[in-house]
């Protein structure tokens, strides 16, 4: 069952009438002291905009006050909720130049509350580490397929998802620019995330005159040897976890 904020995104990223009201509001609202009083603020703008009757013709309000419920029963506060929602504003409008304006940063957003969800990683950490593989990689490396190759990589060599972002970006920048590679395979040795042997091979390729695709693709098959670590690692925290409450029981 989809879970209440899973049912925000959805309601908001799909269709027509997306965030109407919350597009106006979040930020004033997450601010205010009185919420009451900003929602009621918030109305009456849409009011002189001309904005209010064609959500309530199109019946907006209803699947929005119920994604709205849903967000706060998962956050546990309505404040929680405000925060989360400003957050990701936040986030869609920083992703907006990377991703080719708002409407695709607000899909990218809603792919990484996904992909953050899915795995119990925090956004915040989700977000940085697909914010440095746009900018190292300009999306040749980036999205949910990267960030889940580098979340099981990381979790099963002790690093944390952002920094194997830093390291797997600055490895393929220089890969697309055509410098050499030795320091970043270097660089990725040393975190772990690459073999000897790996690291070695992926230079070789280089100076033999593979193709970027054929070292990117080379890169790939050796994270996705990890495949299926971050899951592993939580399934583990959870038995440790059940045997801590079963002894103390």
């Amino acid at each position: 069952m989809a879970s209440g904020f899973q049912k925000f995104i959805d309601d908001n990223t799909k269709g027509a009438l997306n965030k109407g009201f919350l597009a106006l509001s979040i930020a004033e609202i997450a601010q205010a002291d009185n919420k009451l009083k900003a929602v009621v603020k918030t109305l009456a703008a849409m009011v002189v905009q001309g904005l209010l009757m064609k959500v309530m013709f199109a019946g907006a309000f209803g699947s929005m006050s119920k994604s709205i419920r849903a967000l706060v029963r998962d956050t546990g506060s309505l404040q929680a909720a405000l925060d989360r929602l400003k957050t990701i504003q936040g986030l869609q409008r920083s992703f907006a130049p990377f991703v080719g304006g708002l409407k695709a940063a607000k899909l990218k957003v809603a792919e990484l509350v996904n992909f953050a969800d899915r795995n119990q990683i925090k956004l915040g950490g989700v977000a940085e580490a697909e914010r440095s593989l746009q900018m190292l990689t300009h999306g040749s490396f980036a999205g949910e397929e990267a960030l889940q190759l580098l979340a099981d990589a990381g979790a099963a060599t002790g690093n944390t998802l952002e920094d194997a972002a830093d390291g797997v970006g600055q490895f393929i920048k220089d890969l697309r620019e055509g410098k050499p590679i030795d320091d970043a395979a270097e660089g990725l040795r040393s975190m772990g995330l690459l073999s000897e042997f790996a690291a070695r091979r992926l230079v070789e390729l280089a100076h033999g005159g593979a193709t970027t695709r054929e070292v990117l693709d080379a890169l790939k098959s050796t994270l996705a040897e990890h495949k299926g670590a971050l899951a592993a690692m939580g399934n583990e925290v959870q038995r440790v976890e059940d045997r801590y409450h079963a002894a103390a029981d």
